[in-house]
């Protein structure tokens, strides 16, 4: 079972990968994605050993196309002013809060998933800029992201006292 799981990641990646490849650039574009991530030697390796590193690069990759399908679907004429804007429906701010619990998960699983935000708060800023009005929606995203490191820091201050716990014993272990 420690073989199965990072490669149920690897194989949940490769499909992302030539979704978004079809979605963006065509079905030729998405096999070639998909053929060149599943034998990339480095994935080839991290398919078959238990690191942290797989499984929260599936969950960025989850939460980052989760936050681009988000924004791009498409707009019924009666529920948006703006032909630009993103749907207020349910599925599109319940796919930005789930893709903001995945990038959560990912935090906790490597804490340098934290990286992802600097992309994610670009990513916002440029279409903000494009568009030239805020897409308050995107607060979903921001909000199931704080429910989850809310829930870590809320359990350690909890039980030790402290919601850095996790940062004071890496801190500790490396003195």
């Amino acid at each position: 079972s420690s073989i199965l799981f990072p490669f149920c990641c690897s194989l949940v990646i490769t499909v992302i990968m030539v979704f978004l490849g079809i979605h963006l650039f065509g079905e030729w574009v998405g096999v070639m994605a998909g053929l060149l991530y599943a034998f990339l030697p480095i994935e080839i390796f991290s398919a078959t050993m238990l690191f942290p590193d797989l499984p929260a690069a599936t969950l960025i990759v989850l939460s980052s196309s989760l936050l681009y399908m988000s924004t791009k679907t498409p707009v019924p004429a009666r529920l948006s002013p703006s032909k630009d804007a993103p749907t207020a429906s349910i599925k599109t701010n319940g796919g930005l809060l789930l893709g903001g619990l995945l990038l959560g998960w990912a935090y906790l699983t490597r804490e340098t998933a934290l990286f992802f935000c600097v992309f994610a708060i670009s990513y916002m800023g440029y279409k903000t800029w494009v568009r030239k009005n805020i897409q308050w929606g995107w607060l979903w995203f921001w909000f199931g992201f704080l429910i989850v490191v809310g829930a870590e820091f809320g359990y350690y201050y909890w039980t030790t006292g402290t919601p850095f716990y996790r940062y004071v014993t890496i801190e500790e272990g490396h003195n």
